[in-house]
C-alpha cells in the first residue's frame, strides 16, 4: 500500500517480525507457514501520517483490504491466530470478510478502534478469551 516502504525484519529464522507492505510481504511467504499475524492495516480516514495521507476511494480500499485478509488466511497455519485492528467505521466490512474465512474468537473495542481475534475455520485450538 505504501510505495517505497522498505520491509524490516526482526528476529531469527524461528521467530520473525516483518514490518512492510502487507501484500508484498505476505505474497513472499509459503502457504500455512505463519503462527501469528497481527495486522494493523491503514484506516483510510484521510489523516496525515508522517507524510502519508490515506485517501483512497472506499471501494478500492475495501478491495485491497479483502486481498490482504485472503493472503493472511493463505499463510496462516491451521492452528494459527490472526489479530486485525482497524477503525470502527471499517470494522463491519472487515468482520464480514473475516467470517467467511475464519472463526471469530473475540472482539475488543476501545474508542475509535476495534480488534478481532480470528482462527482458521475447523480448528480446535483454544481461544485466548474462552468466555
Amino acid at each position: 500500500m505504501r510505495t517505497g516502504c522498505e520491509p524490516t525484519r526482526f528476529g531469527n529464522e524461528a521467530k520473525t517480525i516483518i514490518q512492510g507492505d502487507a501484500l508484498t510481504e505476505l505474497k513472499k511467504l509459503p502457504a500455512e507457514s505463519v503462527d501469528l499475524i497481527f495486522a494493523d492495516p491503514p484506516y483510510n480516514i484521510g489523516k496525515n501520517f508522517d507524510g502519508l495521507i490515506e485517501a483512497w476511494k472506499e471501494d478500492l480500499f475495501i478491495d485491497w483490504l479483502f486481498e490482504v485478509i485472503a493472503e493472511c488466511h493463505r499463510v496462516l497455519k491451521k492452528q494459527g491466530s490472526m489479530y486485525i485492528m482497524n477503525s470502527t467505521e471499517n470494522m463491519p466490512f472487515i468482520d464480514l470478510q473475516c467470517r467467511k474465512l475464519f472463526t471469530i474468537k473475540s472482539v475488543a473495542s476501545s474508542g475509535h478502534m476495534t480488534v478481532l481475534e480470528c482462527r482458521r475455520k475447523n480448528t480446535t485450538a483454544p481461544c485466548t478469551n474462552p468466555s
